[in-house]
Parts: structure tokens; C-alpha cells; sequence
């Protein structure tokens, strides 16, 4: 019972951490804590039922150890056949790998993301299938008493002397590195190519939001003069290329969410955008793969507008997908 209020403490420590200290990290401070009984009676009886799971795993082990032994304090059994399942496992996943691999590269798609992580997930099964496969030969060799007469050998009888105990911690090490080792490989340095029209920062180099609505054109000189702008300033201005764009507040829309937006920030884009073109796009309708800006003065049905969107936010966040309908309510509450 006091593990129940222990882990109740632990949850609203948790939930309150979420609304102070790392409210960037989720952009929302409306969380609270719910405590339901049926939930606290079925941990209970879950976590009853796990352990008694592992005393009676624990004793079924136990009664393959003979009494001498255990009143010795030996609680492990004696010499155990090495398993035939590990080598099966081992060259298979390590086959099926080496097939993936071959297959890819002739078919020429070697930067999907998915054959990254199937090719590395057989690869890390095979791993430890082929360390489990060698502890347990190593086993009966380390099990004699023989005098240890350097660090390795210690280790390694340690090692063998519970070949699960260290297959898990084994496991968990190169589950974690290979975590560690996908995320490092999929993240991206930008160099050159985001000054490239077609990428995915559409050629531009500054992202600004202005507090209050700006009318002026800042690509004119007489705009830029409206709003104050430096002589010295408009004449590095007049070298670049202003768009500007009309925004709609609402929710944000990106990973920072934990919940679906019901109105997100949207984005009128001028003309200015769709003749000039620009981004990349992961999906786009059929015939408009060049540039796909123009779908936005299309006529569609009525009350139904055209948009684009980003395809992380839209397919995760959203849960929409290309053609789909996201039904808004304006400020009057019409759909």
C-alpha cells in the first residue's frame, strides 16, 4: 500500500514539474492530476500478480539445485547444455540482413529510413543471439575451479556464472547505443543547400514575426520609410527579398502539443509566394510535383480552402493526410 502512494506522490511530482519548471518542453499548463480508483486496485493487483510470477519462476529454478548445495549457499544449478535456439536465431536475423542489404542496393533506395532500422534491428538481434550462443559454450569452461590469474578470467567467470544476468545487461547496453547511434545518423548538419530554392527552408535565410500587423511593403523604399527604416538599412533591405504574410493565431501545431489542435496557426500566403515557388514537398496532388503553390487559387467546393502543410505536423500531430479535411470554426463559431 505505501508503494500505491508512493507512485501517487511520484505522478503529481511529475505533473507539477510539467506545469512549472518544463512547460516549454510541452507547451501546455493545464495539466492535472487524475487519480482513478479502479486503475490504483488493478496496479495493485498486477504488480501482486508479477511477483508472484518471479517467487515461483525463482523456485522452479531452485528445485533443480540439490539440497547439499542450497544449504551451501549455491543457488545456481549445475552445468546447463548450451542452447540450440541462439546459433538458429543468430544466422537467420544475421541472413535476412545481409539479403535486405543486397536487395536495397539493387533496387538503388539506400536512404530509406526504414531499411536503416530493420537492417540495424536484425543486425542487434543477431548480436545477441551470437553472445548468448557464446556464453553458454563458455560456460562449462569458466564453471571449473581453476586458480584466476588475471583480471580477465575473473571477469569472465563472473560473466558466465549467470549468462541471463548478462545477456540483459548486455541487451540493454546495445539497445541503448543503437538508439543513440539511429538518432545521431538521422540528424541533419545544414550547410549551402538551405539557401537552395527547392529546399526545405525554401531559400530563405531570416524568419521574422512582427508584434502588430505591418501594411508597408518593405520591398519599396517609401515602405520601408513608413516604418522607420535607416537610409543605411533600406539599402541592405533593397538587396533582399520581403514576403510577408498574413497570420492567423491559434494552437501550436508542432511535437510541443500533447494534444490534437482544434484551430492551429495559419498562414495566408500572398501572390508574391505562389509565383515564386520554393520548398520541398513530400506529397503533392497528381501533376503539380513541380510546383504545387498554385493548387491554392484553385476553386474547390464551397466552404472548402485549399491549404499546404507541413507533413510531420499535419500526419502525426493533425493525423491528416494529402486530400484530407481539417473542419475549423471562425471566430463566429461556423464551421
Amino acid at each position: 500500500m505505501f508503494g500505491l502512494g508512493g507512485a501517487i506522490a511520484y505522478a503529481g511530482l511529475l505533473i507539477t514539474g510539467l506545469r512549472t519548471w518544463w512547460v516549454e518542453a510541452i507547451g501546455a499548463a493545464f495539466l492535472q492530476l487524475h487519480v482513478n480508483p479502479v486503475s490504483l486496485i488493478a496496479g495493485y493487483l498486477l504488480a501482486m500478480a508479477i511477483i508472484a510470477l518471479a517467487i515461483w519462476l525463482t523456485l522452479r529454478q531452485l528445485r533443480k539445485t540439490p539440497a547439499p548445495a542450497l544449504l551451501h549457499g549455491v543457488t545456481t544449478p549445475g552445468e546447463t547444455k548450451p542452447g540450440r535456439l541462439a546459433p538458429i536465431v543468430f544466422w537467420s536475423a544475421l541472413g535476412s540482413a545481409a539479403v535486405l542489404l543486397i536487395f536495397t542496393l539493387l533496387q538503388g533506395a539506400t536512404q530509406s529510413p526504414v531499411l536503416f532500422f530493420v537492417c540495424g534491428a536484425l543486425l542487434l538481434i543477431a548480436g545477441l543471439a551470437g553472445i548468448s550462443s557464446w556464453l553458454r559454450r563458455q560456460e562449462r569452461r569458466y564453471r571449473r575451479i581453476l586458480p584466476i590469474t588475471r583480471l580477465l578470467e575473473m571477469g569472465m567467470r563472473n560473466t558466465v556464472r549467470r549468462p541471463g544476468r548478462s545477456m540483459l545487461s548486455i541487451a540493454l547496453v546495445a539497445c541503448a547505443c543503437f538508439v543513440i547511434v539511429a538518432v545521431g545518423a538521422s540528424r541533419r548538419e545544414f550547410g549551402a543547400e538551405v539557401l537552395l530554392k527547392n529546399s526545405g527552408g525554401g531559400g530563405f535565410t531570416l524568419v521574422a514575426e512582427s508584434a502588430v500587423p505591418l501594411h508597408q511593403d518593405l520591398n519599396t523604399e517609401g515602405g520601408r520609410s513608413e516604418l522607420g527604416i535607416a537610409e543605411d538599412d533600406s539599402a541592405l533591405a533593397h538587396l533582399s527579398q520581403v514576403i510577408a504574410m498574413r497570420l492567423l493565431p491559434g494552437e501550436d501545431a508542432s511535437c510541443l502539443n500533447l494534444y490534437r489542435p482544434q484551430k492551429p496557426r495559419i498562414l495566408g500566403v500572398p501572390a508574391a509566394q505562389i509565383e515564386r515557388g520554393g520548398f520541398a514537398f513530400q506529397e503533392t496532388l497528381d501533376g503539380a510535383a513541380a510546383n504545387p503553390w498554385p493548387l491554392l487559387e484553385q476553386e474547390s467546393e464551397p466552404g472548402v480552402i485549399p491549404a499546404i502543410g507541413d507533413y510531420n505536423s499535419a500526419r502525426w500531430i493533425l493525423h491528416l493526410g494529402l486530400g484530407k479535411d481539417f473542419v475549423m470554426k471562425n471566430e463566429f463559431g461556423e464551421e
